[in-house]
């Protein structure tokens, strides 16, 4: 056999395993099913979203309960926050309004709802967490919000949050999605700070008058509330029942006064 046919078989011979591999590449290599990689990220996309919702409303629902109890503990403590004692100091448990000529009524009766507001939510959102998109470090929920409160013929508390959640879908073939909520927030509550205002109106004369719970007991005016006063050494103690529910509780104010030199 000459050259040149020796160099034409083994030619065709090359060209066959190349051919062949090239076949197998095409027929058993594994393909992108691109139809079923979309359908993958609409489930994932859906499995987002219902994780945004169930966020949402879990942050909702612990606002909630965290309203009821800032306002029943600002109630307990006299309108004061619960690291917050009256200028006129504390006797236990119950801050002072009034002591021997100088009076200690709460004041900014908002800013201090919304400082028991903040301590109440961080316990329900404290160990929740979501995963972020961006860098997938987890971070959890306390710090995200921005708290305002007003306060009209019922008491408002917002929570705006400071940035978005994001949540991400990675398909094996690299491609992102993402989805993107806003968990903001806002409670009404059928309640507002009045009761604070006409508890020292109450007040102003019978403490001119009295210096003793049996005083108190017969000279306060006690058709809209309910009054359990009692004395506590040179002070006297007061229980005040609103006559008023957050939920299924009272609202209860607590305070002590004392006018024995």
């Amino acid at each position: 056999m000459n050259k040149k046919g020796i160099f034409t078989a083994v030619l065709a011979i090359f060209t066959l395993v190349i051919f062949t591999f090239a076949y197998y590449k095409i027929v058993f290599a594994p393909k992108t099913n691109y139809r079923e990689v979309i359908g993958q990220n609409q489930v994932k996309l859906y499995e987002s979203y219902i994780d945004g919702e169930k966020i949402a409303l879990y942050i909702d629902e612990s606002a909630k309960q965290a309203a009821y109890s800032a306002i029943l503990d600002l109630a307990g403590n006299g309108g004061y926050s619960k690291d917050v004692l009256s200028d006129c100091g504390n006797v236990v448990g119950y801050n002072i309004w009034y002591i021997n000529g100088k009076e200690c009524y709460p004041k900014n009766l908002k800013d201090r709802l919304s400082k028991n507001f903040v301590e109440e939510l961080d316990k329900y959102l404290a160990n929740y967490e979501v995963i972020l998109f961006n860098d997938e470090n987890i971070k959890g929920l306390r710090d995200f919000f921005n708290i305002h409160v007003d306060d009209g013929d019922k008491i408002e508390i917002y929570g705006k949050s400071r940035e978005k959640y994001i949540f991400g879908v990675k398909t094996p073939e690299e491609y992102k999605i993402k989805y993107e909520m806003n968990p903001d927030f806002k409670q009404e509550i059928n309640y507002n700070f009045g009761d604070y205002n006409e508890l020292k109106i109450i007040m102003a004369e019978p403490i001119r008058l009295c210096k003793s719970a049996e005083c108190f007991n017969r000279v306060i005016d006690k058709k809209n509330y309910d009054w359990e006063i009692v004395d506590r050494d040179e002070y006297v103690l007061f229980k005040v029942n609103t006559k008023k529910k957050i939920f299924n509780d009272d609202v209860v104010v607590k305070f002590a006064i004392r006018t024995n030199p």
